[in-house]
């Protein structure tokens, strides 16, 4: 290998442990889903929706988005809000509006689905789904409130219904570092993770 090489080598691989160790110490993921907030649990054609999602905290802030019956929101209803930061840590909180009036073709079968989803890239992935009847039903009225949970990163290996320890997501970004180490040749180091 040529001097060159190993000056290429050195700080490409001085590169990766930078990114490796911002990204170890600067990612929390939030300790639930989003919670949805206001709402009745009947609405009417003409009525108007206004509901909030507001994020669990965590480092770097949520990106929150909301689905009618599964389909994204229209941008016009969306109504963001500023971020803010929580606790010493410096986490962050992010809160999304979502106000629109109903119309006929926002019902399927008199049911309407809102669903808040909260994301931080591939890492973290929740959301928490309110249904509401159509107030032409007959049935007595009911708002069910679901959370779903899943984890979006094929590198975790599995879906779980817990969000993911600092310390798991320490032991991922360091199994990523060593095999792109690895790669470029055998390292003449150790990391140990504590």
């Amino acid at each position: 290998m040529t001097s060159e090489q190993e000056i290429v080598r050195y700080n490409l691989t001085k590169s990766i442990l930078f990114d490796f160790f911002e990204l170890c110490y600067f990612v929390v993921t939030p300790n639930h889903g989003p919670k949805i907030s206001g709402g009745q649990p009947r609405y009417q054609i003409g009525d108007i929706v206004r509901l909030n999602c507001t994020s669990a905290p965590s480092k770097p802030v949520c990106h929150l988005s909301w689905l009618i019956n599964g389909e994204p929101a229209n941008r016009s209803y969306l109504k963001p809000y500023e971020k803010y930061v929580v606790g010493r840590e410096g986490l962050e909180i992010a809160r999304l509006g979502l106000e629109f009036r109903v119309k006929s073709n926002h019902f399927r079968h008199g049911d309407m689905k809102l669903k808040c989803v909260a994301k931080i890239s591939s890492l973290y992935w929740q959301s928490n789904e309110a249904s509401v009847e159509s107030d032409r039903q007959q049935r007595a009225p009911a708002l069910e409130s679901r959370e779903t949970v899943a984890a979006k990163s094929r590198a975790h290996g599995s879906s779980s219904a817990k969000p993911h320890s600092h310390t798991t997501l320490q032991q991922l970004h360091l199994a990523t570092l060593l095999s792109l180490l690895t790669a470029f040749g055998r390292p003449n180091f150790s990391i140990t993770l504590r």
